[in-house]
């Protein structure tokens, strides 16, 4: 059965007896995975529009419901906090009580309600069953990671490679001139990785293809705005004939390891050795991880 996403209104809520996940999954990892396996049928409930100072993103919100909805859930209920931004107690009045979950599944470090008060104020209602918080894997500790280019690191924390779904756009055509042919994406503020080339791979249409993939704007052309651009070693993919399929499908890339940083390079010859480097460096790790 497909999973029902339904977004959460006061006046009618949708009732189900299963177990009910909570949580903001920003990411999902390993801890989280914990949650979604304790049961065979269960729901979830997320948030909408909660405040990215105070809880870390990985991913916008269509892609965090992709991740959520791949375990398997029976429902999806979003709540959305920037139209109903209420105090625990009313949360639990107002939208767990009419659920009817027979338990509620939660982390032990789970605070909600504009006045964040723990889990814990939810054994007075339900049987809850809590997960030990690690202190050592986050969201937050995970974007950290990533942000300072350990991404294998990071990954190890996932329960899949980091990835980053966006939409394609038209290039400079400079790929072509190098020798390396690129698929380029937009970046928005969701991408979390750093600046710099890194072992890659891309999906287009339902096939993974390896690749390495450079993030950021490049010093060497003296670009202002970053972009993702993406070298499929695959010699028969021609971007430029996969492109109108693309624009209406966005392409996906997973980052396995991070090369070198955005350096500016005095010719493109130097250039050219570095992105030579690059696909050498990633064509062993795809051989040490086949």
């Amino acid at each position: 059965m497909a999973t029902r996403i339904k977004e959460i209104k006061l006046n009618d809520i949708h009732k189900s007896k299963w177990p009910l996940v909570i949580g903001y999954f920003g990411s999902i990892h390993v801890m989280h995975c914990q949650l979604f396996e304790m049961f065979h049928h269960f729901n979830v409930l997320t948030f909408k529009d909660f405040n990215p100072k105070t809880k870390t993103q990985l991913y916008e919100f269509n892609e965090r419901i992709k991740n959520i909805a791949k375990f398997g859930p029976q429902n999806i209920y979003i709540f959305d906090i920037s139209k109903n931004n209420m105090k625990a107690e009313e949360f639990v009045q107002r939208v767990l009580l009419p659920i009817k979950p027979n338990s509620i599944v939660v982390g032990t470090n789970f605070k909600f309600g504009s006045d964040h008060k723990p889990y814990t104020i939810l054994n007075k209602y339900f049987k809850v069953d809590s997960v030990n918080h690690n202190a050592r894997i986050s969201t937050t500790i995970i974007s950290q990671l990533l942000s300072s280019g350990q991404v294998e690191r990071a990954n190890g924390f996932l329960y899949k490679p980091y990835h980053y779904t966006s939409q394609w756009v038209k290039g400079q055509h400079r790929g072509k001139t190098l020798g390396f042919r690129t698929i380029n994406l937009k970046v928005d503020r969701h991408l979390a990785v750093c600046p710099g080339s890194y072992v890659a791979s891309v999906r287009l249409g339902r096939k993974w293809h390896k690749a390495v993939a450079f993030v950021g704007a490049s010093k060497t052309f003296k670009m202002n705005v970053p972009i993702i651009e993406i070298h499929v070693f695959n010699k028969r993919l021609m971007p430029r004939s996969l492109y109108p399929q693309s624009i209406r499908n966005k392409v996906c890339v997973e980052f396995y390891k991070y090369i070198r940083d955005n350096t500016k390079y005095k010719s493109t010859k130097l250039l050219i050795k570095a992105i030579e480097r690059d696909v050498k460096v990633a064509k062993a790790y795809f051989e040490r991880n086949k």
